[in-house]
């Protein structure tokens, strides 16, 4: 989950890419902030929430196509590239650099 304008948006992935390794996540609707806390089961068996980390994070490039970020969490830190693919709900996930303390 990533804030933008008072809202998250959100990507269920399984796990964090490995160094130029790309893992498959579904573009999710804006979640409400609340959810930033959230994390154990969802309601509904949709399945369950973990936090990776928590921090800042710059936009380096954004359109709707792709969206290229510099994270700087607590055991994050480094770039990531998610880039929509030809289905409107499923995004290519990247590490573009390291990611210290995985």
């Amino acid at each position: 989950m990533l804030e933008d304008s008072g809202q998250l948006r959100t990507w269920a992935i399984q796990r964090i890419p490995s160094p130029g390794e790309s893992v498959q996540g579904l573009g999710l609707p804006p979640h409400r902030i609340a959810y930033l806390d959230l994390e154990g089961e969802i309601s509904g068996g949709r399945g369950s929430v973990r936090r990776i980390d928590r921090g800042t994070y710059t936009i380096i490039e954004s359109s709707d196509e792709q969206l290229s970020i510099e994270i700087c969490g607590d055991q994050l830190t480094g770039q990531l590239r998610f880039r929509a693919t030809e289905s409107d709900q499923l995004w290519e996930i990247s590490r573009v650099d390291a990611l210290a303390n995985l």
